[in-house]
């Protein structure tokens, strides 16, 4: 005798409640890491969020400079079910962020786990080549991790401040401008008969 599936929307609700949250570490350089990391959160939670829950912790790489914050970092980094890495493609990881790396890694049970690596400034083929990219994938390698990489491009450069910003713009409105000021003026007829 089968036993009866309830899929109803409170039944799946109830099955996402019951298994434990995944565990998610997001380690982040800066401020623009940190929103490339927000987006991937987002993604995540709205994509999956009717077949689990996640228990987010998220990380400055300032952070693990302190010996408690380091230690916390390291026992989360080895429970996680899944370590989110946010990173400049120009710029090496911290030493002390590659300390936390080894920390963690040896320490790990091999279990269905990833790291994903936000690779921020470069291609997908231009990031594989990176000396970060090498670093993370054989940190995912060492800790039984599946090891999924994320480039993304470099956006227009923006001015550097107001004053550039709005000399471009006048630069733009110029033609417009020229065009006004030169334009002969339209006299409208009136008079006592129209």
């Amino acid at each position: 005798m089968s036993a009866l599936r309830d899929d109803s929307p409170s039944a799946e609700t109830a099955r996402a409640e019951s298994v434990a949250p995944l565990s998610v570490i997001v380690a982040y350089a800066d401020r623009a890491t940190h929103e490339r990391a927000l987006r991937i959160h987002d993604e995540l939670v709205e994509k999956l969020a009717g077949d689990c829950s996640f228990e987010f912790t998220w990380w400055k790489f300032d952070f693990l400079r302190h010996a408690d914050m380091f230690e916390a970092a390291v026992e989360a980094a080895v429970l996680a079910d899944l370590i989110i890495f946010s990173v400049h493609a120009a710029e090496p990881l911290p030493p002390k962020v590659e300390e936390w790396l080894r920390a963690w890694c040896d320490r790990r049970e091999k279990r269905r786990s990833a790291l994903i690596a936000l690779i921020g400034g470069t291609t997908q083929l231009a990031a594989q080549a990176l000396p970060v990219h090498t670093l993370l994938q054989s940190a995912a390698r060492k800790a039984h991790m599946d090891f999924v990489p994320r480039a993304f491009p470099i956006p227009p450069e923006a001015p550097c401040c107001l004053v550039d910003a709005l000399s471009e713009r006048a630069q733009q409105l110029e033609p417009l401008l020229e065009e006004l000021l030169t334009r002969r003026p339209v006299v409208p007829y009136w008079g006592i008969n129209e």
